[in-house]
């Protein structure tokens, strides 16, 4: 089986995280669908894939077939919202004052998938959810869900997965289910070791000597909407410190690595930590400028890493 010959659509896609793994391997992804409108620029943006605003229980397996390629093999996935079956809910949260709340319509979006399975029948599908589907409702829930795959013939596997055996700086294990009409689908093998957990307290950092400032870069890829700017502002934490961030701004059309000035004020030095929050971003929607910042090519336009100042 090649890359090329698949096609890929992505239920519930949000703005497109789990689309955008398929897109970075090189696998054609011809629509994402969520009920979400607001979804849609940023999936489009950042994936090159038609956004579809519609329904998850009124798509027809008929329309949902229209979506994919001709003559390409089919790829479904979905991550269903996960807020009925989360640990939030189960313990009562706000929107659990009681078991019969629980099974609201959002957890009946996992049977549309299975639905829509049933009438397309892909050659590969897979879903991901939080690790207490497995027990909602006494695991009625993801049973049924499995046993309607198993009837269709397709080869289930599972797994509990957590994000931080694969390099991932992050706490976060998720149910990962994937079903396959020609074999079992295994995971890859953990990329991180337990041995290669080390537990570090206050770095990586950097000291600003007084009076004096530092350059740093964002961890975020910024793709600044032609109708949106947006307005850097300091962290009240730093900024009682004595750690200055001059307001930037993220102009209408601008795309890149954020660059900010940390500036130390005080005749201390002072610790800046990697990977924290250091700033924060106002954003503002308006109409749409005349020129934007891509249209006038701007100097900094897509810049990576920490870009120096530049003089035209």
């Amino acid at each position: 089986m090649r890359v090329k010959d698949f096609s890929v659509i992505d239920l519930f896609c949000g703005i497109g995280g789990l689309t955008h793994g398929f897109v970075k391997e090189k696998f054609k992804v011809d629509a994402g669908i969520d009920f979400d409108e607001t979804c849609k620029y940023a999936f489009e943006e950042n994936n090159s894939a038609k956004f579809y605003h519609e329904d998850i229980t009124n798509l027809s397996g008929e329309s949902l077939l229209k979506k994919y390629s001709k003559n390409k093999r089919k790829i479904l996935v979905g991550c269903a919202p996960c807020q009925p079956f989360s640990i939030y809910n189960q313990k009562g949260g706000k929107n659990a004052k009681d078991s019969s709340k629980l099974k609201d319509e959002k957890w009946k979006l996992l049977y549309s998938f299975a639905n829509l399975i049933d009438e397309v029948e892909p050659e590969i599908i897979s879903m991901e959810n939080v690790p207490l589907l497995l027990t909602f409702d006494k695991g009625e829930v993801f049973k049924d869900f499995v046993n309607r795959l198993k009837e269709k013939n397709y080869f289930v596997t599972y797994h509990i997965v957590n994000a931080q055996d694969y390099g991932i700086p992050q706490r976060r294990k998720r149910l990962i289910l994937f079903g396959s009409k020609h074999g079992e689908v295994e995971l890859i093998k953990k990329t991180i070791k337990k041995d290669n957990f080390v537990t570090v307290k206050g770095e990586p950092s950097i000291l600003i000597p007084p009076n004096s400032f530092a350059l740093a870069s964002s961890l975020e890829y910024f793709k600044m909407p032609r109708n949106v700017t947006g307005l850097v502002t300091a962290k009240s934490s730093y900024a009682r410190c004595g750690l200055g961030t001059p307001p930037t701004v993220l102009e209408a059309g601008w795309h890149g690595n954020l660059v900010l000035e940390f500036s130390n004020h005080t005749s201390n030095q002072i610790r800046l930590y990697a990977n924290s929050g250091a700033a924060q971003i106002l954003f503002f929607q308006g109409e749409q400028p005349e020129i934007s910042y891509a249209d006038r090519k701007g100097k900094y336009q897509g810049q990576t890493g920490i870009t120096l100042a530049k003089a035209k």
